[in-house]
């Protein structure tokens, strides 16, 4: 017996993508597989198949990327520590993030408001002295690492932490 829940899900979401689909929509096993049939029969026969059908079509639109800029917990501690040594156009562009944050910081400091930091800092902070943990350091370390990559999102989906 087959969990119809579980089939959609995995259909949905395990598949390549065809040129040709069919979409199905049913309450049960036995309606859908009715449904199934009829259709089935029909493009045998060279008819319509009646439900729903079409055609995926490629694209010469390059494919968008979605950025997530996700809540807490999905840093580490390291996180983007290697990148900074393997990849100059990573290094560089968090060199430029940590001047920025720190010209934020020196505005900011006479306020009593934020005690001064450092990206490049945090990135490579040891276990024991890492404050990655702290919303206040993952937030920021997370989006400049997610800049810093360069991707260009197409648009943006964010985790509001407050």
């Amino acid at each position: 017996d087959v969990d119809l829940k579980r089939l959609a899900l995995t259909t949905q979401r395990r598949r390549s993508r065809l040129a040709h689909g069919v979409s199905f929509v049913g309450s049960t096993r036995a309606g859908l597989v009715r449904k199934m049939r009829t259709a089935v029969k029909a493009f045998q026969d060279g008819g319509r198949i009646g439900v729903m059908s079409g055609q995926n079509k490629p694209s010469d639109k390059p494919v968008e990327v979605l950025g997530v800029f996700t809540g807490q917990g999905a840093q580490w501690v390291g996180m983007g520590a290697k990148l900074l040594d393997s990849c100059p156009i990573f290094a560089r562009t968090m060199i430029a993030l940590d001047g920025a944050l720190a010209k934020i910081m020196a505005e900011e400091e006479t306020s009593g408001c934020f005690q001064s930091w450092s990206l490049l800092g945090e990135l490579r902070a040891p276990v024991t002295t890492s404050r990655i943990a702290l919303a206040e350091f993952a937030m920021p370390l997370s989006t400049a690492v997610q800049v810093a990559l360069t991707v260009i999102p197409g648009g943006i989906l964010a985790e509001y932490q407050g």
